[in-house]
């Protein structure tokens, strides 16, 4: 290191960067206020100037939600088999018959873990009757889905 001699006018300092003794002319102030010799001075970074822009996440019209039992049921009439049914019966209770028609097509969960599509033929309160039979038996409480009538929310369900 060059040994550094008297300057009229200029004092020695130390950088606060690289702790190298330097003469003061030789430094520069950053924006943090160190001192620092001019060839390791940094500007302040452009990215914190930056400024948000406002985000309004607020809701206009705010309502609080329903219970649960107040929502609308939406999607196919769905009901269970009151009660168990032997294979080929043509004629089944169900819990309820609200919501479907003759002529409906309808999906039967069976015992043996299969689903058959059957054409509702006639329905009188909870009992159906269905076409073709049944191709295996039904036990209490498998399901019975109404594909050709879906409820809807201004059905009142």
């Amino acid at each position: 290191m060059a040994v550094r001699t008297y300057r009229d006018g200029d004092h020695l300092v130390r950088c606060d960067r690289t702790g190298f003794t330097v003469y003061a002319s030789e430094t520069v102030r950053e924006w943090n206020g160190l001192r620092v010799r001019r060839d390791v001075w940094e500007p302040r970074h452009p990215q914190e100037f930056a400024r948000s822009i406002p985000d309004r996440q607020g809701v206009t019209d705010a309502r609080p939600q329903p219970p649960i039992a107040d929502y609308p049921k939406v999607g196919p009439v769905v009901t269970s088999f009151d009660g168990g049914h032997g294979a080929g019966a043509t004629s089944l209770a169900v819990e309820s018959g609200s919501g479907m028609s003759a002529g409906n097509t309808l999906r039967l969960g069976l015992a043996n873990g299969s689903v058959q599509t059957v054409t509702l033929s006639a329905i009188s309160g909870n009992a159906l009757t269905i076409a073709p039979g049944l191709a295996a038996a039904a036990t209490d409480g498998g399901f019975v889905q109404n594909y050709s009538a879906v409820v809807t929310a201004t059905d009142g369900y």
